[in-house]
């Protein structure tokens, strides 16, 4: 087991994005369509996307944080339909 990668970055990931999170927020609720998020890591973002998101497509390369973002995804109702993908964007 990775236990840096699976057990602590995420925690500091979060940890260290929240000064961000206005940022993030108003970035977010502008985008409209079809979303495409590289990196969905933990699933943070997902309650920012705005209504005019129709589908919410997450690519993950991390097996720990790709099943974070689905745990976190299963207890927020989506308000769009969500795929969430293990892969390397690169490939």
């Amino acid at each position: 087991m990775r236990w840096y990668q699976d057990r602590l970055f995420p925690k500091l990931l979060d940890w260290a994005t929240r000064p961000l999170y206005r940022d993030r927020q108003r970035l977010l609720q502008s985008a409209s369509g079809r979303v495409l998020e590289l990196g969905i890591g933990t699933g943070a973002n997902l309650p920012l996307y705005g209504p005019d998101v129709s589908e919410i497509h997450g690519l993950e390369p991390e097996a720990a944080m790709l099943k974070l973002a689905r745990h976190y995804a299963s207890q927020h109702a989506a308000r769009q339909p969500l795929h969430l993908l293990q892969g390397d964007a690169r490939r």
